[in-house]
């Protein structure tokens, strides 16, 4: 004689079919953030892979290092104050020689470094979902689908200077199309001086990543 609760199922399985007795699927908010491979990204190479979304300083320097753009914003000069946000490139450094440093190659013909010169604490977001794969179908706005907020200043590097000759490296390295843009609109490289990482990557709310423990990261080929 079939047991109680395996006659049960049976009918259920036949009146309304198996998705009606399905177990419902709650590890898909609880679940570990989805594996995404670096290499696969918007900087194509042997870099590390996604690191451990506990590991904080790590995960600040992967995704400012394997990301070639992001959304800076700015108080508006043009607009009475309001806030403004622009898409600008980024480069720590050439694949594989991350430095954590975040360069930029901008002209005050444009508002963001027009809006700099005049107040320059920006801020400036990288998100997972803009790497090539993106967050493996995860939507962009889900806590697992890694973003990175850095607040500080945003200054230009004097010409001439050694720092200028390296970031502008740093900037031809990831983006070559640069090297053609006209010289007489006025491109220069600027650094963001970091004063603060706000990172997303899970469930739990926002984590503030030291500094130091972010410089202190290398990444490895």
């Amino acid at each position: 004689t079939m047991a109680p609760k395996l006659l049960l199922a049976l009918l259920l399985l036949t009146v309304v079919g198996a998705e009606a007795v399905r177990t419902p699927d709650t590890t898909r908010y609880y679940r570990s953030p989805h594996p995404v491979s670096a290499a696969a990204g918007a900087a194509p190479g042997p870099i590390d892979p996604r690191p451990n979304w506990q590991d904080y300083p790590r995960m600040a320097r992967w995704l400012a290092h394997t990301n070639v753009w992001g959304v800076m914003g700015t108080k508006s000069v043009k607009r009475d104050g309001l806030p403004w946000t622009n898409v600008v490139d980024v480069s720590d450094g050439a694949l594989c020689n991350s430095t954590g440093h975040l360069f930029f190659y901008l002209t005050t013909m444009d508002e963001t470094a027009a809006d700099a010169q005049v107040n320059p604490k920006v801020s400036f977001t990288v998100t997972e979902a803009s790497i090539g794969g993106g967050c493996g179908g995860t939507d962009a706005e889900d806590p697992t689908c890694a973003r990175l907020i850095v607040v500080g200043d945003l200054k230009i590097i004097p010409e001439g200077t050694p720092q200028a000759t390296f970031a502008l490296s740093a900037l031809e390295a990831r983006h070559p199309a640069i090297k053609d843009w006209p010289p007489t609109h006025g491109f220069h490289p600027y650094e963001l001086h970091i004063e603060s990482l706000n990172l997303l990557d899970f469930y739990g709310g926002m984590k503030t990543v030291s500094v130091q423990d972010y410089f202190n990261v290398t990444l490895t080929c």
